[in-house]
């Protein structure tokens, strides 16, 4: 006369064997000695021990290590690998990490990928210190070399002569932003707020070379992008160049009267 329940059809299975890598943490920066770490998920039932993993940097050489174990199931461990990665080369380094365990059916989420980014000694807006004393180098927006700039910037970097007597000159050799939205606006002197715009800059044509005129030698840089899409933005390289030469012994110059005859003011 008691209720009751009636359960038919019932079918208990183990869980399928799999193992995942759910983080790769590619190094901290771009030395020659830097850590990969990963992180790697068994959702088998069981414990797992010696399982493979794997990274390449560029789609070179592979670098085989193994985590010994063993993994309790439905945990993950985090594995730095013995042999560091060599991100020092200017340039991408595209990292690609794997757990290779033999009995894994499920090979979808084996593989994790990062990108590491060396500018070199690239001056990026956004990123130097302002100002930046330098007669070399190259400037870059807040993308670097290799990267777009991002969306909704407003930054602001002065360059001036690291030697007395010297003028900052930048010559473009790429250049491309949202046309009409990003602008790229250089004043001659130390501040965007006192100092002449020289020019202001937008879409990909490339602008022309640019020499300071100011007393200190500076050029001021202001970069504003709205909130939506963005470009290469730009890269350009920097010089210093001497000043116009003034003779210390010319105190005056009094122009001609129209005949060309000198008064005898003029003498």
């Amino acid at each position: 006369s008691g209720d009751f329940v009636t359960i038919d059809n019932v079918e208990i299975s183990e869980p399928q064997a799999d193992m995942a890598m759910t983080s790769l943490i590619a190094g901290s920066g771009t030395t020659n000695a830097e850590t990969i770490t990963v992180t790697v998920k068994n959702y088998t039932g069981a414990d797992v021990s010696n399982i493979p993993v794997s990274y390449q940097v560029n789609g070179g050489a592979l670098v085989n290590e193994t985590i010994p174990g063993p993994i309790a199931p439905f945990a993950e461990v985090t594995y730095p690998f013995a042999q560091t990665a060599d991100f020092s080369a200017e340039g991408i380094h595209d990292v690609s990490a794997s757990v290779n365990w033999p009995n894994d059916p499920v090979t979808s989420n084996n593989t994790q990928t990062a990108t590491v980014v060396n500018n070199g000694d690239a001056i990026i807006m956004g990123v130097a210190t302002s100002p930046t004393a330098t007669c070399s180098g190259v400037f870059t927006d807040g993308g670097g070399k290799y990267s777009n700039y991002a969306n909704s910037t407003n930054s602001t970097l002065t360059i001036q002569p690291d030697a007395v007597g010297k003028n900052t000159k930048v010559t473009f050799t790429e250049f491309a932003t949202e046309d009409t939205y990003d602008f790229l606006y250089v004043y001659n002197g130390p501040t965007a707020t006192a100092s002449a715009l020289l020019g202001q800059f937008t879409g990909s044509t490339l602008p022309p070379s640019i020499t300071s005129s100011a007393a200190g030698g500076e050029l001021t840089f202001k970069f504003t992008s709205d909130g939506s899409v963005n470009d290469i933005g730009w890269v350009a390289n920097i010089e210093c160049v001497d000043k116009p030469l003034i003779d210390p012994s010319v105190t005056a110059i009094t122009a001609p009267t129209a005949s060309g005859i000198k008064t005898s003011a003029e003498t």
